[in-house]
């Protein structure tokens, strides 16, 4: 848009119907008078109603092909793909960019091709993706007062949590809450923001900022029954506070350090009890841990690894 003239669309959103990605593509060819490169594309994103069907019939062009690009994200639409292609910011061209930019902010799970392929051929875990809504988001101003035409309210794309697979089916959610405890507890701890009470003063509330860490997975094999140790250790600041109390002093800080790590351990175990008792699938690759340490009896209970996770 622009050139002192009136505005014209920066995008422009096309599709055509297939029985193959290969078979759709073809019939796209037929309307769009530019030769279609797939070495453009930053977001493959999904449908609901496609992704509960299997992801393997769909994924296979992506990997085959010699064009798309397996630094590509990877996202599942709450809703119709359709949807987040016809989305729209004011702070960029296209739908894709305004998603490609979120994933490069890293605000929530975000997983590439190559990582979505790997955790479709692994058998140590399932797969899980970022998940996206489309929503309305602040408003465009619009010309002074009296002159007709009122503010734009544009729907954009929302990163809300992420998807939770068994093999190639999409079989529930988590919410952006319960995507920080499956973050931790895949041992992608970076930056995030937890609100926790002030020591001696519950109403008061203290802004802690995570800036990193790291997650230790140690197995237990008891007979049939497998037992995980989780150790998480993180580095946090404080960025903000409502009270004037001294959280620099040894008994505040240590007050604040055990409400962060209640706070950690609660997002965790939501996740935790949610991919059990709800899903009864391992997002966390809890597997691989074990495989690396009971190689020979992973090799025999590989087949069966979400029913004993279930109960571990």
């Amino acid at each position: 848009g622009g050139g002192g003239g009136q505005a014209t669309p920066t995008s422009w959103v096309v599709w055509a119907d297939g029985r193959t990605v290969e078979e759709a593509e073809r019939s796209l060819a037929r309307l769009v008078p530019r030769q279609l490169y797939w070495g453009h594309c930053i977001v493959l994103v999904f449908g609901e109603e496609m992704a509960r069907h299997g992801l393997y019939p769909v994924i296979d062009f992506f990997l085959r092909s010699r064009q798309p690009r397996e630094i590509m994200w990877v996202m599942m639409a709450k809703g119709e793909a359709r949807e987040v292609m016809e989305s729209y910011s004011p702070l960029a061209n296209t739908s894709a960019q305004a998603a490609g930019f979120l994933a490069l902010l890293k605000v929530g799970k975000f997983v590439r091709l190559k990582d979505l392929a790997e955790m479709l051929a692994s058998r140590e875990g399932e797969p899980v993706a970022t998940r996206v809504e489309v929503r309305e988001a602040g408003t465009t101003p619009g010309p002074a007062p009296g002159q007709g035409t009122s503010p734009t309210v544009p729907r954009q794309v929302e990163i809300t949590g992420s998807a939770v697979f068994r093999r190639d089916r999409l079989i529930g959610w988590f919410n952006a809450y319960e995507t920080t405890g499956l973050k931790w507890l895949k041992g992608e701890v970076d930056r995030e923001v937890l609100l926790v009470p002030t020591p001696s003063r519950e109403e008061e509330k203290v802004s802690v900022s995570i800036m990193g860490g790291r997650t230790r997975i140690l197995p237990e094999l008891s007979g049939d029954r497998v037992r995980f140790h989780v150790q998480m250790r993180v580095d946090a600041m404080v960025a903000e506070q409502q009270s004037l109390s001294d959280l620099a002093r040894p008994p505040q800080a240590k007050a604040l350090e055990a409400l962060v790590a209640e706070e950690i351990r609660r997002r965790a175990l939501v996740a935790l009890r949610k991919a059990q008792q709800d899903y009864g699938v391992d997002p966390f690759r809890f597997g691989r841990a074990f495989h690396q340490k009971y190689p020979r009896q992973w090799r025999e209970i590989e087949g069966r690894w979400n029913e004993l996770f279930r109960r571990a």
